[in-house]
């Protein structure tokens, strides 16, 4: 009896539920959590730049894809019943996993990102599909930010050694150009983000979301301030591009 009578509360209370109010003005607050993968691209045109024949100077290519994560918050103005402006804060992971050959030497380095990422994103709702369910269609740039670098294990590729100034087997190649220790990675990304995904209002009050997306940074994610015109000292490869392309699971909840 008892089961019958929860069953019962559970019919009535989907069947009556209503979807959150999407008119002009109104505001929602949304929480994300997306677990993720880094598809990035690695371009190595030049792999072995006359007169250099030092260690890190070979050919650059990317060893495999690395899981991370994104978790933020996002604010929703509605424009009108359809269209939302939706900037937000999100801490996003952007992990690396590189492999560099040069001659008879070849080494892999795993390097783990944190970037801050503002995005200005707009999202079109559709009408609702069945009760309560709607499509979701997101799209718009985001301002990525690096909170931190490290190496993940050892630095067989030796570019984080050779950007911080820390190859100790032979110091005096183990240098940057301007002989200061130097983030390896660019403190600036400029990306642009695109989902596709279902919001289903449970009340009139939350909704919840699962989508798919991707996430491409345009910037290279080398720092720009390395410095390659000394072949003595220099060993990242001037000709190394690193670009993220984050595909990742969405899961939200929107207030």
């Amino acid at each position: 009896m008892k089961k019958v009578y929860l069953l019962t509360l559970l019919v009535l209370f989907l069947g009556s539920t209503r979807a959150l109010s999407q008119s002009k003005g109104d505001i929602h607050w949304s929480f994300r959590l997306a677990p993720g993968l880094n598809v990035a691209t690695i371009k190595d045109p030049d792999p072995t730049p006359s007169g250099v024949r030092y260690v890190a100077d070979g050919s650059t290519t990317k060893e495999g894809n690395v899981g991370g994560i994104s978790l933020g918050a996002n604010l929703e103005y509605f424009l009108n019943e359809n269209f939302a402006f939706t900037p937000g804060l999100w801490f996003t992971t952007k992990n690396i996993f590189i492999r560099n050959t040069d001659g008879y030497y070849s080494g892999v380095s795993k390097y783990n990102l944190v970037y801050m990422q503002v995005p200005l994103i707009g999202k079109y709702y559709s009408k609702e599909i069945i009760d309560n369910l709607k499509l979701v269609f997101a799209f718009g740039p985001t301002l990525d930010f690096k909170l931190s670098e490290n190496v993940n294990g050892g630095d067989g590729a030796h570019y984080w050694n050779l950007a911080k100034n820390e190859f100790w087997d032979d110091p005096s190649r183990g240098r940057n150009g301007d002989n200061r220790p130097q983030s390896l990675f660019n403190p600036f990304d400029l990306g642009l983000f695109f989902s596709a995904g279902a919001d289903y209002a449970l009340n009139d009050k939350i909704s919840l979301y699962a989508g798919l997306s991707l996430n491409k940074g345009f910037i290279n994610m080398i720092h720009p301030h390395l410095k390659f015109n000394d072949p003595y000292r220099t060993k990242v490869n001037s000709s190394v591009k690193i670009r993220s392309n984050i595909l990742a699971l969405d899961f939200g909840v929107k207030f």
